[in-house]
Formats: C-alpha cells, sequence, structure tokens
C-alpha cells in the first residue's frame, strides 16, 4: 500500500522509523509538491534519498535534477518518467555517473543520445552510439 504524505512532520516520521520496511517506504510515498517542497527546506541532508523516490512531481524532479550534489543528479537520471527538457539538462551534466546513467536509461530520448554519442567518455559514447543505431530510444513526440 503507498502512504501518502500529508505534512514534511509526516516524512520524519517515516524516515525515523525503526522498522525498516517504514523507512524504506520514503521510495514509495506520494506526497503534494508543497509537501515535497517543505520536506526539502526541512531536511536538505536527506536529497538523496528523496530523490531516490519514485513518485516525485515534475517541479521537485526539476529542482533535484540542477542540485550541487552529484549523487542527487545520479539519482533523478535513473528516473524513467522524467520531462524531455531534464534528459537533455542531464546529457550534458559535469559528472560522467550522470551522463552515463543517462546513456543507459532506457526511456532517453534521441536528442540526449545525440549529443552523448560525442562525449568525452568512451563508453558514455560507445553506448549512446549503440542506442541510436538500433533505434532504442523514446519517441516523446508521440508518447511512446
Amino acid at each position: 500500500m503507498t502512504t501518502t504524505l500529508t505534512s514534511a512532520s509526516e516524512f520524519g516520521e517515516m524516515w525515523n522509523d525503526d522498522d525498516v520496511e517504514v523507512s524504506s517506504g520514503i521510495r514509495l510515498c506520494e506526497a503534494p509538491e508543497e509537501v515535497w517542497l517543505e520536506i526539502l527546506a526541512l531536511h536538505p541532508d536527506l536529497k538523496v534519498d528523496i530523490a531516490s523516490n519514485k513518485k516525485l512531481p515534475d517541479r521537485v524532479l526539476e529542482l533535484l535534477a540542477s542540485d550541487a550534489n552529484p549523487r542527487v543528479r545520479f539519482w533523478i537520471a535513473m528516473k524513467r518518467r522524467l520531462p524531455l527538457h531534464l534528459f537533455t539538462a542531464l546529457s550534458r551534466d559535469s559528472d560522467i555517473s550522470v551522463r552515463q546513467t543517462i546513456a543507459f536509461n532506457k526511456s532517453a530520448p534521441r536528442e540526449a543520445l545525440e549529443h552523448l554519442s560525442i562525449d568525452e567518455n568512451d563508453e558514455i559514447a560507445s553506448k549512446a552510439k549503440q542506442r541510436l543505431e538500433e533505434g532504442d530510444w523514446r519517441n516523446y513526440a508521440s508518447n511512446t
């Protein structure tokens, strides 16, 4: 069952719960955008854990995709449900692990893979070229 948070204090209670199943539920819980923003403001040290949540609203994804911590951006790059502009932005990230994650992300669009195909890292460029040759990208124009 999915938990829906209504306040940052509920998040804190979940995070501090001794039951591992409850505290690990942070990755699956839902919350309105304003609650996530409050949680980020009150718990900036937990951004990596928050970024691992599978149900973040787009505005929260945008904020975390531009975070200074590459581990936060890495978790955002792992998501298959990202707006096109975030895939594009993360394909240009300064951190190699973020770019590599986009290259391997099954939902990465052609535009991101085209940029990564000329990446300075050979593994990233090779994977992006392979996916382009195989037509293995998400077509955002038709929402497939």
